[in-house]
């Protein structure tokens, strides 16, 4: 349902605002040009989340892996240069706590070329204190846009609450318009567990050359640097998206380059 003056409102499987209000509205150079190995997973399995295929991918839910079940959404209409919404997912079971019920926030404000976002995610899973514990993220997001240069910064905060484990994030990144069908892409993370976490920490960085063919057709190359650290045995890096049971780097370094072509549907 939908009004140009009071806003929309939309049922289903949905993504949250993590993905809406901060990934796509262009804070996360990960979804520009870094694609599913530049958001975050690194060092982190001892996070925990509840049915990840590594317990930290995707941790703070930029990637949009993940969409929320029988969920109603609103978003507002543009006010001005501010809109917001805000997500309720009542889980598999509805009326029931212990069944990832979902809530979400998000607010943005664009003004020429300023951009800010900001977004809440709380997702209560039914293996953490009994579904009354939850898996809670929020981030703010700030961009520039530069006649050819549109400059990224990125903060975002993951707490599983029944362990007390959180991981801080601050990124930043810039994505290059060179000239006619080119553009490059660099971006920087600084990932950094809390005590719970054994303090491990990641630093990562992300380079990408695309050529555009047209609108939807884009060929790429990329590369990604993950180091970690801590204070565990064995602290290993683990790039995102390396999902496989032995994807995890056998030490604290790991690279990733890759080369291909994306079309848009």
């Amino acid at each position: 349902m939908s009004s140009a003056r009071f806003g929309t409102v939309t049922l289903g499987n949905q993504y949250d605002f993590m993905f809406e209000s901060l990934t796509v509205r262009g804070f996360d150079g990960a979804f520009l040009f870094g694609g599913i190995y530049d958001f975050r997973q690194g060092p982190f399995t001892a996070l925990g989340v509840p049915n990840n295929p590594t317990g930290s991918f995707d941790f703070d839910r930029m990637a949009g892996a993940t969409r929320v079940a029988n969920s109603v959404k609103y978003r507002s209409p543009e006010l001005g240069h501010f809109s917001f919404g805000g997500l309720y997912g009542f889980g598999e079971t509805p009326g029931s706590v212990s069944s990832n019920a979902t809530m979400s926030f998000g607010a943005n404000y664009e003004n020429g070329p300023i951009g800010i976002g900001a977004a809440y995610v709380d997702v209560k899973y039914p293996q953490l204190g009994n579904g009354h514990d939850s898996i809670r993220n929020f981030g703010v997001g700030a961009h520039y846009q530069f006649p050819s240069v549109l400059a990224m910064l990125l903060y975002t905060n993951t707490r599983n609450t029944a362990t007390g484990g959180k991981i801080d994030v601050y990124k930043a990144g810039a994505l290059w318009n060179i000239s006619g069908p080119w553009a490059a892409g660099l971006d920087y993370a600084f990932m950094q567990g809390n005590e719970a976490l054994q303090n491990n920490k990641a630093h990562q960085l992300a380079a990408a050359l695309q050529y555009h063919f047209s609108k939807r057709t884009t060929a790429y190359v990329e590369g990604i640097y993950q180091r970690a650290s801590g204070d565990g045995p064995v602290t290993r890096a683990w790039i995102n998206g390396l999902l496989q049971p032995d994807g995890a780097a056998s030490n604290r370094s790991q690279t990733l380059a890759r080369a291909g072509l994306q079309v848009k549907f």
